[in-house]
């Protein structure tokens, strides 16, 4: 099976600044396995190896409100970019 690629850029919703450290989670109905990454400083991340689905990719902070986006669909080879600003504040809960 051909793997795909989700890759991209967090930034802070007000300062518009790269946050680094930000948890991103890739999870499929599909795939059992979770998969994650950790942004870096300049807020990238890259997350390879991922077989073809639909996936919700979860971005989480201390101190920002959690960000998800729902039905990303990735093909075979594919290669998608993906940006977000989080917004500042706690995890409702």
């Amino acid at each position: 099976m051909d793997s795909g690629v989700i890759k991209g850029t967090v930034k802070d919703g007000v300062t518009r600044q790269p946050l680094g450290e930000v948890v991103v989670t890739a999870s499929s109905p599909a795939d059992p396995d979770t998969h994650s990454v950790v942004t870096d400083d300049s807020g990238g991340f890259l997350r390879t190896d991922l077989p073809p689905g639909t996936y919700t990719v979860r971005c989480e902070k201390d101190g920002y409100q959690p960000f998800e986006r729902h039905g990303i669909e990735l093909r075979a080879n594919g290669f998608l970019t993906i940006e977000v600003q989080l917004s500042p504040g706690s995890a409702e809960t």
